[in-house]
């Protein structure tokens, strides 16, 4: 038996002097545990809306992205190199 009360017992034989049936009362939920369920059900129940993209527009996307960052990368790099040269003509080191 799990409780004292299933097996016939009287309750304090088996739990002690401390026993009482407010013990067995279902906890009230902290209104922050409640919040937090709330809010996840509203995320899933929102997830489950929205429209999401199909896999050949996310790789494009994504293809249009990588190459992007890699022009606006040798962009970057050809703009220091030539600011980098003509600081050494104007402030030549000996």
């Amino acid at each position: 038996p799990c409780l004292p009360c299933h097996s016939g017992l009287a309750p304090a034989t088996k739990l002690g002097p401390r026993f009482s049936p407010k013990a067995l009362l279902p906890i009230p939920e902290h209104p922050l545990i409640s919040t937090l369920k709330t809010q996840a059900q509203d995320l899933i129940a929102e997830l489950n809306r929205v429209d999401w993209p199909k896999k050949e527009k996310v790789m494009r996307y994504t293809w249009s992205v990588v190459i992007l960052s890699i022009l606006v990368g040798f962009y970057l790099w050809a703009a220091d190199l030539g600011i980098a040269k003509l600081l050494k003509f104007i402030i030549p080191t000996h």
